[in-house]
C-alpha cells in the first residue's frame, strides 16, 4: 500500500488531496469531513490505513479554505463543497476508470455533502457511510459560511426542510448510519429521520456507537476503542456490499 499527496486546481483554488492506494483495491472511498476550520483531512489517516489493510483504497481532501488547501473559508458554502466533491469524484473516475467502485463516507456536515454528491452520480455511488450525520435548512444551502449561515441553521427545527432528506429518499444503494450515543451537536431526531426516509428504497443499517460523542474521530476527545469500532463497522459494511 502507499500514501501519496496530490493537488488539484478547482475554481482557482489549490485543493490538497491524500490518497491511500493498496494493490488492486476492491473499491475506493472518498472521505468528507464536517464544518471545522481547524481540523482537516488528517483526521482520516488512521481510518484510511485501516481500509488499505483490507485492500480498500481511499481519498481524503481539504475543502477550499481549510487545511492545506487555498481559499477563504467564509467564501465557501454547502453548495460549493458539493461542487468541489463532485469535481474530485470526476477526477477519481478519470484516474481509475469510469467503472471504478465508489463509496462516500461523510461525517457531520460531510454527510450532507455526501448525499448531495450521490444525486449527481446515481450510477457510480452505491455505498454511503454517514456518521454523526447533520442536516441543514434548505435556505442555508447556498449561503456562505459566517453569521448569516449560522443564524439560518440555528432557527428552531430549521433542519426539518433539509434537501438532504430528499436526497437520501432518492438514493437506491446501501447506507450505513453511525450515530454516537452522546452526540452533543446533532439531535438524534436527524439520523432517525435519515433512517426513516431511506428504508423504503435503500438497504440501510443504523448503528449506535456506545459512549461516543460528536467528535468521535478526535484522539484528544475519543478513546481508540471507539475509533476502532467505527473502522470495524465500515469494513463489515463494505465487505457486505462489494
Amino acid at each position: 500500500m502507499s500514501f501519496s499527496e496530490k493537488e488539484l486546481f478547482i475554481e482557482g483554488e489549490r485543493i490538497s488531496i491524500s490518497i491511500n492506494q493498496p494493490n488492486n483495491p476492491l473499491q475506493w472511498v472518498i472521505f468528507l469531513f464536517g464544518g471545522s476550520k481547524s481540523r482537516g483531512k488528517e483526521r482520516f489517516i488512521d481510518w484510511q490505513e485501516f481500509l488499505a489493510a483490507e485492500n480498500i483504497g481511499s481519498i481524503s481532501f481539504d475543502y477550499s479554505g481549510t487545511g492545506k488547501s487555498t481559499g477563504n473559508f467564509f467564501a465557501s458554502s454547502l453548495a460549493n463543497r458539493i461542487n468541489e466533491t463532485a469535481t474530485i469524484t470526476r477526477w477519481v473516475k478519470k484516474r481509475f476508470g469510469p467503472k471504478v467502485r465508489l463509496a462516500l463516507c461523510g461525517g457531520s456536515m460531510g454527510a450532507y455533502i455526501a448525499l448531495g454528491v450521490s444525486r449527481i452520480f446515481p450510477k457510480s455511488i452505491k455505498n454511503l457511510i454517514l456518521f454523526c450525520p447533520a442536516a441543514y435548512a434548505k435556505e442555508s444551502h447556498s449561503v456562505c459560511f459566517g453569521p448569516e449561515f449560522t443564524a439560518c441553521i440555528q432557527k428552531p427545527n430549521s433542519w426539518k426542510n433539509s434537501l438532504s432528506f430528499e436526497w437520501i429518499q432518492q438514493f437506491t444503494g446501501t447506507v450505513l448510519l453511525l450515530v454516537p450515543e452522546n452526540d452533543e451537536i446533532v439531535p438524534v431526531e436527524i439520523p432517525r429521520e435519515f433512517f426513516r426516509r431511506a428504508r423504503n428504497i435503500s438497504k440501510v443499517k443504523y448503528i449506535t456507537i456506545p459512549s461516543a460523542t460528536h467528535n468521535l474521530l478526535n484522539p484528544e476527545t475519543t478513546n481508540s476503542e471507539i475509533r476502532r469500532l467505527v473502522y470495524k463497522h465500515s469494513i463489515e459494511f463494505f465487505k457486505e456490499n462489494l
